[in-house]
């Protein structure tokens, strides 16, 4: 072998060392990670208008308050949120007056369910809350409804002051301002399990009265038996008292009252002041047994010299009468 090929020889050798180290690291290597590759998103437009972002006026309050406390256009603020809670209450107005059943802190929204209820707030002008017992009987069976309208009828049974028994209309579509825990403010949601029960077992009914005729009422529930009528909401026929004799009060004005003063007896604070008696409440035998006179001839014979005679219907009783 020449020198050349000894050189040649050992220079392929080492090549084929160099391969094969190469072959091995490149089976045991770990296999390539892929690349990752973030991607920026650049916005280079320049907005052309405002944002608008819609709010909704909310009141709050300026300070703490109190449990109790009524509220003033001082106590009050209204701000614009974003959001519009619950029951909230967009202007000041409709809530100053108002008391606070629960206290608010400084900058809290005033919630209706904050407001102290009721049944007074749903009393006109001139009429009373008065409460009556009631059982299934008077009651219609229980199936009265707060808000619904009754016509009150009594009955007076002949004892005492009472000439003779008599029933009659005594107040026309008086409104139900609460039957049993039923009211037209809506049960607490503590008593809204109970509620059917409860309405079954009813023992005290609450109706919108005039002033002026609280004492009819009462005069009529202490003495008599008061029956409840339900009556259509589309029904709205009424008495017209006008055509009858008024009451004569318990109390009349003192002598001496000018024109205005007068007048002024027929308020209805004054009416309820002057009282009423049951003699007066009750229809008297002068009152119920006002002759009803038939201009008719009597088919009767009669001895009288007069020719001329009438038929007189008292309390039912017919009689001849001569005039």
């Amino acid at each position: 072998m020449t020198r050349f090929m000894k050189v040649a020889a050992i220079v392929l050798s080492v090549l084929a060392l160099i391969l094969i180290f190469l072959a091995m690291k490149l089976i045991f290597a770990p296999a390539p990670q892929p690349e990752r590759i973030v991607v920026r998103e650049v916005n280079t437009e320049e907005p052309t208008e405002a944002v608008v972002v819609e709010t909704y006026p909310v009141v709050v309050a300026l300070r703490d308050l109190a449990a109790g406390e009524q509220l003033s256009t001082t106590d009050l603020e209204v701000v614009h949120w974003p959001v519009q809670p619950q029951h909230s209450v967009e202007e000041a107005a409709e809530i100053v007056g108002q008391f606070l059943r629960f206290g608010v802190a400084a900058g809290e929204p005033l919630l209706t369910p904050n407001f102290k209820r009721g049944l007074a707030e749903h009393l006109a002008e001139s009429e009373r809350a008065v409460t009556i017992a009631v059982d299934e009987q008077i009651g219609a069976a229980h199936r009265i409804q707060a808000g619904d309208h009754v016509d009150v009828f009594f009955t007076l049974t002949k004892a005492g002051e009472v000439e003779h028994t008599q029933s009659r209309l005594l107040l026309a579509a008086a409104r139900v301002l609460a039957y049993g825990n039923d009211t037209v403010d809506g049960p607490d949601k503590v008593e809204a399990t109970g509620r059917a029960q409860s309405d079954s077992n009813a023992r005290h009914a609450m109706l919108a009265v005039p002033l002026e005729r609280v004492n009819e009422l009462l005069m009529a529930s202490r003495s008599g038996r008061l029956q409840l009528v339900l009556r259509s909401a589309a029904d709205v026929a009424m008495p017209e008292p006008e055509l009858f004799d008024a009451y004569t009060p318990l109390r009349g004005g003192r002598a001496g009252l000018n024109a205005i003063e007068r007048a002024q007896l027929q308020s209805p604070e004054n009416q309820a002041y002057a009282g009423l008696s049951l003699e007066a409440v009750a229809i008297t035998d002068s009152e119920a047994n006002t002759p009803s006179v038939v201009a008719q001839p009597s088919s009767t014979p009669t001895r009288s010299n007069s020719a001329n005679r009438v038929q007189v219907i008292r309390s039912g009783k017919v009689s001849d009468e001569a005039y």
